[in-house]
């Protein structure tokens, strides 16, 4: 059984180069991938995100997560893929015949990126808010060139209009025909209450539930099989 659990909790990308405030999923996907599956053409220079200038033709250095990981498997899925189609990074390590691309640098954790991208000035990267601890130019984002561009405030994110933001979940092994673990249940029932929300909001981690979220969830518990 699965329902929305804490809250909504954005991932925020960041870069060095002055110039540019905000870029397009469509831009970061040609910046990323190597499928480039939104359909632009291949961004490796500043440039060719539009900045001008002496940075125009700087490379774009990527900081990203090594997969398999649920930070990067998000991004990958919300930003890569495409009508379907699965997308996937610019290589940070070689992989068989697959050479590493040299302007892609892989972490394991998401504790370095924003220090790595903070110590680069040619450096993008993404990781989720809390880990945002260097002094870091925060992009606004939008789903295509030309659309409205949303900073991730408070606002933007619990409204979902923050393009890069994703629900958390509780999935729990309810087995068909039996009673949930009273105590899991209860749990469950209490985050999903309007104190359990107040606690959520007040560590400042996640963002609480919407009131349709949380309704939802407790519908999928209450007529769980």
């Amino acid at each position: 059984m699965r329902c929305a659990g804490a809250g909504r909790v954005p991932y925020e990308v960041f870069g060095s180069p002055r110039g540019i405030d905000k870029l397009s999923l469509d831009q970061l996907d040609a910046a990323l991938s190597t499928t480039r599956n939104r359909g632009g053409k291949a961004a490796r220079t500043w440039g060719d995100l539009g900045v001008t200038g002496d940075w125009a033709d700087k490379p774009i250095h990527i900081v990203g997560l090594q997969p398999w990981n649920g930070f990067e498997e998000f991004a990958r899925q919300r930003v890569l893929d495409h009508n379907g189609k699965r997308g996937e990074w610019r290589p940070g390590v070689a992989d068989g015949s697959t050479p590493a691309d040299p302007n892609v640098h892989w972490e394991k954790t998401v504790f370095n990126l924003a220090k790595d991208v903070h110590d680069d000035p040619y450096a993008i990267g993404y990781t989720g808010m809390a880990y945002v601890d260097q002094g870091v130019k925060v992009l606004s984002l939008s789903d295509h060139v030309g659309d409205a561009a949303y900073a991730p405030t408070y606002e933007n994110v619990a409204s979902a209009a923050y393009p890069l933001s994703r629900v958390t979940y509780f999935n729990v092994n309810k087995r068909p025909g039996k009673q949930l673990d009273p105590v899991m249940e209860e749990l469950i029932r209490f985050i999903l209450s309007k104190q359990g929300q107040h606690v959520v909001a007040g560590q400042q981690v996640f963002l609480p539930l919407r009131s349709g979220q949380a309704t939802a969830s407790l519908r999928a518990l209450n007529t769980a099989p």
